[in-house]
């Protein structure tokens, strides 16, 4: 088939998790044998001459204007200091340029596309554009409904996208098959909207399961995005003290653009890499201390590719509870935490167990992903017909 994704995300350089799920998406469906066309709406800029290159022909960067409207601004802005939700709420079309409809409609006449693949649930009215004929995807990254609640009841500022579950299910219903990133996420979907839902994981690289490392280095990988730099902060205000006072040799590495935002004592800031294979090669664990968030925590699947003994909080493991207590271990306390590092840490017996289950779990996880999304397109021909919802 012919694909054309549609994004607001570059996929190079893969410095966050979002980025790196489109990147493995993109080889996913080239691996399937699919010819995948990608238009990058520059919201976010990336590697331009890398992802010419990749896509060798097949990529088109669109530039992208933020609409404004200042009267709807104005009462958000009252709103937030009454704190209501309207302040926090976007409608699911608020960020979408009008200016992309002619160049997707360029896009779709050259290309003539058998599927078109949208990332996010806000680039959704992009589907209207594409004829009936050609299947509609969306693939959502995140549940959007009343996402900024998740940031009040932490005492945070809400950031990002915000929409109302109605709203939310106005845009998925835009698509013939919607596509979770992971199982608790497809089951709200479900209650959204009548269509297709499935669920397609992040696909991770695999790298055999070695013998557990002699180092005492914990590896965090993450960009720096608020929610990664409050968890960091947590980690090593609570729980990184409980560590060293069990295992006084421990070593704190950090990997990402989570290293431009983080400064503290005692820790080895590995900065941005393009290959990060031998950093986790170097790691005895893998740590994910998110406090809170929506998706698929990307680097959890990632570290256990890789076959490295991990340990995250419960919302680090939203989507991947069946990992443990075998691949990953989950704690949420401070002093929880704390002794499931320090075991990993000193016990390797517990470590090699755990790096060989992380692997097959790896492995029968994107066996299952690649499953789903082959079976998605191979019965692409029997769409079903529009339904209209009625969102809860």
């Amino acid at each position: 088939m012919k694909i054309l994704m549609i994004a607001p995300t570059p996929m190079l350089p893969p410095t966050s998790g979002n980025r790196a799920r489109i990147l493995s998406l993109v080889e996913s469906l080239a691996g399937l044998g699919h010819e995948v066309h990608f238009m990058h709406v520059q919201r976010e800029t990336g590697d331009t001459p890398a992802m010419h290159a990749a896509f060798d022909g097949r990529y088109y960067p669109v530039g992208y204007t933020a609409p404004r409207n200042r009267y709807r601004q104005m009462l958000r802005r009252l709103a937030r200091r009454l704190g209501l939700d309207y302040g926090y709420r976007l409608a699911i079309d608020d960020w979408y340029d009008p200016a992309i409809d002619a160049h997707v409609h360029k896009l779709l006449t050259a290309i003539q596309p058998d599927a078109v693949m949208v990332e996010y649930v806000y680039l959704s009215r992009v589907l209207q554009q594409v004829p009936a004929t050609v299947l509609k995807l969306i693939d959502t990254h995140d549940a959007f409904g009343n996402r900024h609640r998740r940031y009040r009841n932490r005492g945070r500022t809400a950031a990002w996208f915000s929409t109302a579950p109605a709203e939310e299910a106005r845009g998925l219903e835009r698509a013939d098959v919607v596509i979770a990133i992971q199982r608790n996420e497809a089951d709200y979907f479900r209650t959204l909207v009548r269509r297709p839902v499935i669920t397609v994981g992040h696909v991770v690289k695999l790298d055999g399961a070695a013998a557990p490392v002699a180092s005492r280095r914990v590896l965090l990988v993450g960009s720096d995005n608020p929610i990664n730099v409050d968890s960091f902060r947590h980690f090593m205000q609570r729980v990184v003290p409980l560590i060293r006072a069990r295992v006084p040799d421990t070593e704190i590495a950090v990997a990402g653009t989570l290293c431009r935002a983080v400064t503290a004592a005692g820790v080895t800031l590995l900065g941005e890499l393009d290959d990060l294979a031998p950093t986790y090669r170097s790691a005895r664990v893998v740590v994910n201390p998110v406090l809170f968030g929506t998706g698929l925590k990307v680097k959890c699947v990632e570290a256990l590719g890789y076959g490295k003994p991990l340990v995250t909080t419960r919302c680090g493991a939203d989507g991947l509870e069946r990992a443990v207590p075998h691949a990953l271990l989950m704690a949420d306390a401070p002093a929880d935490f704390a002794s499931a590092v320090a075991l990993l840490l000193s016990d390797d017996v517990v470590a090699a167990g755990m790096a060989r289950a992380a692997r097959r779990f790896a492995a029968d996880w994107n066996h299952e992903c690649l499953k789903e999304l082959a079976a998605c397109l191979r019965t692409s021909g029997a769409r079903p017909a529009p339904v209209v919802a009625a969102p809860g």
